[in-house]
């Protein structure tokens, strides 16, 4: 069963009338907003992060009203809780960013350093970064993408032709 406030969105929604929709949009905000910051705020330490992980929830609700159904509460809890742990997985996987190969230590890791140095000759620094990234850390694409602020497709080309050159000049056998 929906509440007054979802159902009155609802309304609002399926009339198209522009102002009626924000009212009751605003009307939605007032109601759940402290609910949705109380949620992100289990998972994130930082005010100003909360606030707009707040705002970034009540905007993709509002940008997708059409799609959502049944009760506006649930969508906007399980959306903040979905953002927050996005937020802190996005913080800590690139906390380790860039990553300093040739500082590893271990008589295994000498090997690797040497590697990661020769492939830091052949290719530069962040050509290099991207591969090793890539092949050794694992991350993908998309992820290298957000990382170095660059779009996927340059990403990928940038990486496809230092294969190549790796291939060409430094000898090396890869997938």
């Amino acid at each position: 069963m929906l509440c007054p406030v979802d159902r009155q969105f609802y309304k609002a929604l399926a009339s198209g009338d522009k102002e009626r929709i924000n009212a009751a949009f605003k009307s939605v905000y007032d109601e759940y907003s402290r609910l949705v910051a109380f949620v992100a705020a289990k998972y994130i330490g930082d005010r100003e992060a909360v606030k707009e992980l707040v705002n970034d929830v009540f905007l993709r609700a509002f940008n997708h009203a059409k799609d959502i159904s049944g009760s506006l509460k649930y969508y906007l809890v399980v959306s903040a809780k979905n953002a927050a742990i996005d937020r802190l997985k996005r913080i800590n996987r690139f906390k380790t960013v860039p990553l300093s190969y040739a500082d590893r230590e271990g008589e295994e890791d000498f090997a690797f350093s040497e590697t990661a140095e020769r492939i830091k000759e052949i290719l530069g620094e962040a050509d290099a970064d991207l591969v090793l990234l890539h092949a050794v850390d694992g991350y993908s694409f998309k992820e290298l993408a957000e990382m170095k602020n660059m779009n996927q497709n340059t990403v990928l080309t940038r990486y496809h032709r230092a294969i190549k050159k790796l291939k060409r000049e430094g000898g090396y056998e890869t997938e």
